[in-house]
């Protein structure tokens, strides 16, 4: 008698609610078509982009470049940042 086929008890890999089901398929161009327009539209696009490289149930390749346009977004107000406080500084200088 074979232990493993009567057991009650389920497996760890037989069932998992935590398990990521994600999609990992190419995405279509009318997908891409679809969400590019989106992400562009002020507030509304960052928004989606937070729900895109957050949540665990979107494509795989749709999550991982939200994510990098977060990453992008970020880098590119460090940047301003910068550039802000220098251009002050030159023309409190300048002026002051």
């Amino acid at each position: 008698m074979n232990p493993e086929h009567h057991s009650s008890v389920p497996s760890a890999n037989s069932f998992s609610p935590l398990t990521n089901q994600s999609d990992t398929s190419p995405m279509s161009l009318k997908a891409w078509v679809v969400n590019l327009p989106i992400q562009i539209i002020p507030r509304v696009g960052f928004i989606f982009l937070i729900v895109w490289a957050v949540d665990n149930n979107t494509n795989v390749n749709k999550q991982n470049w939200a994510r990098a346009m977060l990453i992008m977004y970020a880098f590119g107000l460090g940047i301003s940042i910068f550039f802000f406080i220098f251009l002050a500084g030159f023309f409190h200088t300048l002026f002051g």
